[in-house]
């Protein structure tokens, strides 16, 4: 089944690459389908799903971002409690291990062979299809980049709920597999790479400088998207401002977010 335009115009720009078919099983059970009418078989795995304002969306902001792009690529809404839905794009929870590198959201399309797009993928495909101009380039690379260090300095140092965001339940998870899989975190996303020498102490003071940044940042941002308004940017912006206002209001960057004023405006997009 060939994929049709709109979904090409967001995830064509590097080739599909072609994985062992050792990943889960979909099964209809465990999809939650976009609400629309699209016979593309495409779904976006993600760590974890929760319910908001009558929508099932994912539990991490980048895996929340991409999920609002398709829908909005393709002319459908997110999934829906009551949603009868059977068949088309979908959103389903897995564990990281059943991506190629342990790290998500993944993208998987089921047609004539079973294709994986991968975080990194994703990312390079969204930023090379949906921006022309450098300025809009650069607030992109910054929400990839600085908003998602943030992020993950947030979930490493002020101790959110990751056993919601992730999909763990603590209480069946050894002390073993909950070390690993928190090991595996700054791996994702290139944090590691960027920051190779923050940990411990060094990683929380860090940590407490880039919030000011996060705020200027943020504050920028916000301005020029209602002066310049752009979907794509306000979509992935929107991914990290409802996750970190609904799961991480106790910590230090969820005070900055959740006192934004343009915070319920991003509410508004999930429906």
């Amino acid at each position: 089944m060939p994929v049709p335009t709109l979904i090409k115009s967001l995830f064509d720009s590097v080739p599909l690459r072609t994985y062992k078919d050792d990943t889960p099983v979909i099964e209809g059970a465990g999809i939650r389908y976009f609400v629309g009418n699209s016979k593309a078989q495409l779904t976006l795995g993600v760590f974890n799903v929760f319910e908001c304002q009558g929508r099932v969306i994912p539990t991490d902001p980048i895996s929340l971002g991409t999920a609002l792009i398709l829908g909005f690529k393709n002319g459908l809404k997110l999934p829906s409690r009551d949603a009868g839905a059977a068949s088309g794009p979908g959103i389903m929870k897995m564990s990281l291990y059943g991506s190629p590198n342990k790290a998500l959201p993944i993208l998987i399309e089921t047609s004539e062979s079973r294709t994986i797009r991968t975080l990194d993928e994703i990312n390079h495909s969204i930023a090379t299809n949906n921006f022309k101009d450098e300025e809009t380039k650069l607030i992109n690379d910054l929400i990839d980049t600085v908003f998602y260090d943030t992020w993950i300095m947030c979930v490493l140092t002020e101790n959110p709920p990751v056993t919601q965001m992730f999909g763990l339940e603590r209480s069946i998870v050894s002390q073993a597999e909950w070390q690993d899989f928190m090991s595996e975190v700054p791996s994702w996303n290139h944090f590691a790479r960027r920051h190779p020498n923050l940990s411990g102490q060094h990683l929380a003071n860090f940590y407490d400088q880039q919030l000011t940044q996060f705020e200027r940042d943020l504050d920028l941002i916000i301005a020029n998207l209602q002066e310049n308004p752009n979907d794509i940017i306000r979509f992935k912006l929107a991914g990290y401002l409802i996750i970190i206002d609904h799961f991480l209001q106790s910590t230090k960057l969820g005070a900055i977010v959740s006192q934004k004023p343009f915070v319920k405006s991003c509410y508004e997009l999930l429906n």
